[in-house]
């Protein structure tokens, strides 16, 4: 899974409505499953940060994940900028709710992945 962290983008378009604390808490519940706690730790500073800007979806409604070293990763809904949280650490964790060993679904996973 590291060779993504060159840069990585994930778009998610809904298809069903989901509130911001959903979002959060399946997110959270996720990473979770997939880094130890010693770095869920490391990260909390800034998984709050970025938790913080999630906003209720709506069908048709997008959000955007981009890292790109140096800059951090991007967080953006329908197009418009929410934050950029730093950290080659954060993103190699976060990216983890969709690539990691245990994540949200493998058959995404995989062909995310190319497999």
């Amino acid at each position: 899974m590291e060779q993504f962290l060159r840069s990585c983008r994930l778009h998610l378009i809904y298809h069903r409505g989901f509130t911001a604390a959903e979002i959060v808490k399946g997110g959270d519940t996720l990473l979770a499953r997939n880094v130890d706690a010693a770095t869920l730790d490391s990260l909390r500073e800034r998984l709050v940060r970025l938790n913080a800007t999630y906003r209720d979806v709506k069908p048709g409604d997008s959000y955007t994940l981009t890292y790109v070293p140096g800059a951090g990763t991007t967080l953006r809904l329908n197009g418009s900028a929410r934050i950029t949280v730093p950290g080659h650490d954060f993103a190699a964790a976060y990216f983890r709710i969709w690539l990691g060993d245990k994540p949200i679904n493998e058959s995404l996973r995989d062909a995310l992945l190319g497999r």
